[in-house]
């Protein structure tokens, strides 16, 4: 299943990213970006990927959850992962995302 564009929006909004809106005073142009939890900026949120879900997403769960749950969650993910990709579908990133997001408090 695919997560829907309110789903990853909240999912990274609860790692730390903000959408901004600066109007300048001199012009009626507005610059609008996302701002990252690392003072970063940028167009667009950083796509669901292992890198992405370990930089943002598991330092804020670790916080939320504790070491021992983390793991339990992560290796509860692989294992699940592994199983589906013997059987042809999605693959690690799609697994550990849905299981944070849960634990995040998110609904399907």
């Amino acid at each position: 299943m695919q997560p829907t564009k309110e789903q990853i929006q909240w999912f990274w909004e609860q790692c730390g990213w903000e959408w901004f809106e600066v109007t300048q005073k001199w012009s009626q142009l507005a610059s609008s970006h996302w701002s990252g939890p690392n003072n970063e900026y940028t167009l667009a949120l950083p796509p669901i990927d292992l890198n992405n879900l370990f930089k943002y997403a598991v330092p804020v769960l670790l916080e939320k959850i504790g070491k021992y749950e983390l793991l339990v969650l992560v290796n509860n993910a692989i294992c699940n992962a592994v199983n589906a990709h013997l059987y042809g579908q999605e693959g690690i990133p799609d697994h550990l995302f849905w299981a944070i997001y849960k634990a995040f408090g998110g609904k399907e």
